[in-house]
């Protein structure tokens, strides 16, 4: 009976040795090594004890319980470890971030803290007031549009233009020289009158009223030289702002001829597989993916620009009911606009369907990838079209002001 016992732990134990060993085979072949020779000295041991006297049955239970109760420990150990490194691949893969578009954003943010900056030390009237507002505050086209377009798709790889490492450089104007120097006119100097300040003025609180105006001055001079350095700055960010857009602008102009090629060679693989009046429902649906997205985004930015314009008037203002009623016609019509985008959708569903019959697998993943990237690059370019826009209007206003 003991000897039953013992038998029946050790394949317990040399089970546990195994497996332990298998997992631990490619991370520690120390320890295999270790496992291997114990159990070969284990296996020298039985053979001893089989001629040896018998030991007490309580003490040989709790010997190889114990064994096996610590090698469960050592096997739960490193379950720990061999989780870790398997989920490090796929979060590396979620925090690969485009360059282009990060350094997009980091120059979008800089540009936002510098315009805020300068806003809050011009007076409320100045024009660049309204320009100066951060893109977070102002409505955009797409605002209107959430949900409307698929803008998660991935594009397929290409080629991005060359980012130049050349960053504008702000040269802070040289404080104006001060000419200390009075012009004194010839022979014309006039005589004060006895109740002049000149005469009634005490000479200590002379001196610090001249001391007072004299700071005051170079407060001002000072402050008017900071505020152009401000505007400065700001341009050279704008500067660096447009020209990333510009650079993601070309880099979309070559996705949309690359989306368009791919878009042709569907064309052709329909026209040949599927039944002419299907090829022709596909042609018209490609269409009007292009003409109603345009539309979509077309009403979305006018009723943008009549929000933002809104934004501006007081509650009492006389045009205040003209623009709410501009507002209120093209909420109209986009709503209009949307339904009609929801009955392109189901005939959408329907030639995906009939495409699925006609064509391979490969041709309709292409055909999936082209309708989906022709909406999404439309959206794409017109809101880069719209940033560069205003951030030329920008521009121009900041490069009125330095000049005047």
């Amino acid at each position: 009976m003991e000897k039953e016992k013992v038998v029946t732990l050790q394949r317990v134990r040399s089970a546990q040795e195994k497996r332990i060993a298998r997992s631990d085979s490619t991370k520690n072949p120390e320890k295999l090594e270790r496992s291997k020779s114990l159990k070969s000295v284990e296996r020298a041991g039985s053979f001893g004890r089989a001629d040896a006297a018998p030991r007490p049955e309580k003490d040989s239970c709790n010997s190889s319980v114990s064994d096996a109760s610590s090698q469960t420990e050592s096997e739960e150990k490193p379950k720990k470890p061999e989780e870790e490194p398997e989920s490090v691949p796929e979060v590396a893969k979620e925090e690969v971030v485009d360059e282009t578009a990060q350094k997009k954003l980091e120059e979008e943010l800089e540009y936002e803290r510098l315009s805020r900056d300068l806003a809050s030390q011009l007076s409320p009237t100045d024009k660049l007031q309204g320009l100066l507002v951060p893109d977070s505050e102002r409505k955009k086209p797409t605002d209107y549009v959430v949900g409307l377009f698929r803008l998660d798709i991935a594009a397929r790889p290409r080629k991005h233009s060359a980012e130049k490492s050349k960053s504008p450089e702000t040269n802070a104007t040289e404080p104006a020289a001060v000419n200390g120097v009075l012009d004194q006119e010839d022979d014309r100097v006039e005589a004060l009158p006895p109740s002049s300040p000149y005469f009634t003025t005490s000479e200590p609180k002379a001196k610090m009223l001249t001391r007072y105006t004299d700071s005051m001055d170079s407060l001002g001079l000072r402050d008017s030289q900071q505020l152009q350095k401000k505007k400065e700055e700001l341009m050279a960010r704008l500067d660096k702002k447009l020209e990333i857009l510009r650079e993601e602008q070309l880099a979309l102009l070559e996705e949309c001829s690359a989306n368009d090629e791919l878009g042709a060679t569907v064309a052709n693989s329909v026209a040949k597989l599927a039944r002419p009046h299907e090829a022709a429902k596909y042609r018209l649906h490609v269409e009007e993916v292009g003409k109603i997205t345009s539309l979509l985004l077309g009403l979305s930015g006018r009723l943008a620009r009549a929000e933002n314009a809104l934004l501006g008037l007081p509650s009492h203002h006389d045009d205040r009911k003209i623009h709410e009623s501009k507002r209120d016609k093209l909420q109209e019509q986009l709503e209009e606009a949307k339904q009609l985008k929801e009955s392109i959708d189901k005939r959408s569903d329907s030639i995906a369907k009939t495409l699925g019959k006609c064509l391979s697998p490969e041709e309709f993943a292409d055909y999936l990838h082209f309708i989906q990237m022709k909406a999404k690059l439309i959206v794409d370019s017109r809101e880069i079209a719209d940033k560069i826009s205003l951030g030329e209007e920008q521009l121009a206003a900041l490069r009125e002001t330095l000049s005047s």
